[in-house]
């Protein structure tokens, strides 16, 4: 039978291969691609946008891991690469610059330790991701590269070897958890047919069937509520597994008042208040600490600046079939507060 020191230096070999593989990608403004790492099992799986193919989990080298990932990905490069920020996208105007040149920041990624942003589907996370990025293109990214996984499920094994890398980790959630369940029904991420709440539908009514491809289409695909009390059902049991998390990833977060939801991080975008711009600065501090990084404040807040009250909040009317049904489900109930028109 396999020691536990076996058992255990298999693990992190493992990881390593693949932390290692995922090194070669570097996080830049004019190279934005975005890797996903799975954590699921015993390995990593690697997927852009939402594909689900393993890369090179039997490989026999690293150098069969590295041709694997460029052949299927496109893309190239190796660990000693030294890559100078581009910083001629990321500001308006030349003191915010300037402060920026002088405050630049090495930001290391260790092989050995790789940083996770846990969050579950439909949580926000491709965004969170999109603007940790730019945090740390802010910062300068000069002679290592940021590890950065995102996962939402690691298994026990994993979370063990994770503890022996010594991995950072944080963790994002939905406070409006039915956001969360309007885009589980428009991304088709309900796998269990018996508790199924609605399905796509085109703004017609008609059934739908692009699933998470619809994020990439011109084409408006709406929520249908089909089970009200499936629906409720769901709102109650999605708000219960921050608290999992929490309890699960304990040993990775020095507070639960690390953990910053996607509302708090993004509050910026929807208005012009100084209050709420200065609070989501504060959010994003919290919310990266436990990475190390040692971030600046002012370069965050200059790196958000751009993007302050850019957006309007979608109401739910647009994306939602039958508004009726809805608000039948939830009238008199403690999840009303989050219908918005």
């Amino acid at each position: 039978m396999e020691s536990n020191s076996s058992s255990r230096a298999r693990r992190i070999l493992t990881f390593l291969l693949f932390s290692t593989l995922l090194c070669i990608i570097l996080i830049t403004n004019d190279a934005k691609i975005v890797l996903e790492g799975k954590l699921r099992g015993t390995s990593i799986q690697i997927s852009v946008v939402e594909e689900e193919d393993i890369i090179a989990e039997q490989a026999g080298s690293y150098k069969d891991a590295i041709t694997t990932a460029q052949n299927k990905y496109h893309f190239h490069g190796d660990s000693e690469q030294v890559v100078d920020v581009d910083k001629s996208n990321e500001y308006d105007n030349d003191s915010k610059q300037e402060d920026t040149e002088t405050n630049v920041h090495r930001l290391s990624c260790m092989y050995s330790s790789p940083r996770i942003i846990v969050s579950h589907a439909c949580s926000g996370s491709s965004a969170t991701v999109k603007f940790a990025e730019k945090i740390f293109n802010a910062h300068g990214l000069k002679e290592k590269k940021i590890l950065l996984y995102k996962a939402n499920l690691i298994k026990e094994d994993i979370v063990e070897t994770l503890k022996d890398l010594e991995a950072a980790l944080t963790i994002t959630y939905r406070k409006n958890t039915l956001d969360k369940a309007i885009c589980v029904i428009r991304d088709c991420f309900q796998k269990a047919p018996d508790a199924s709440f609605g399905h796509q539908v085109y703004s017609n009514g008609t059934k739908a069937d692009l699933c998470f491809s619809r994020r990439n289409s011109k084409v408006l695909i709406k929520a249908m509520i089909t089970n009200k009390d499936r629906l409720v059902k769901y709102l109650k049991s999605t708000g219960k597994k921050h608290q999992v998390s929490l309890d699960k990833y304990s040993f990775f977060i020095n507070s639960i008042d690390d953990t910053v939801a996607y509302e708090d991080l993004f509050a910026f975008e929807y208005t012009d208040s100084e209050e709420t711009f200065e609070k989501s600065v504060d959010n994003w501090m919290t919310f990266l600490r436990p990475f190390r990084l040692n971030l600046d404040r002012d370069i965050v807040l200059n790196t958000l600046e751009r993007y302050r009250n850019s957006r309007n909040a979608t109401v739910h009317s647009e994306v939602v079939y039958n508004m009726d049904v809805l608000h039948t489900a939830l009238d008199g109930t403690p999840y009303e507060v989050f219908v918005r028109g």
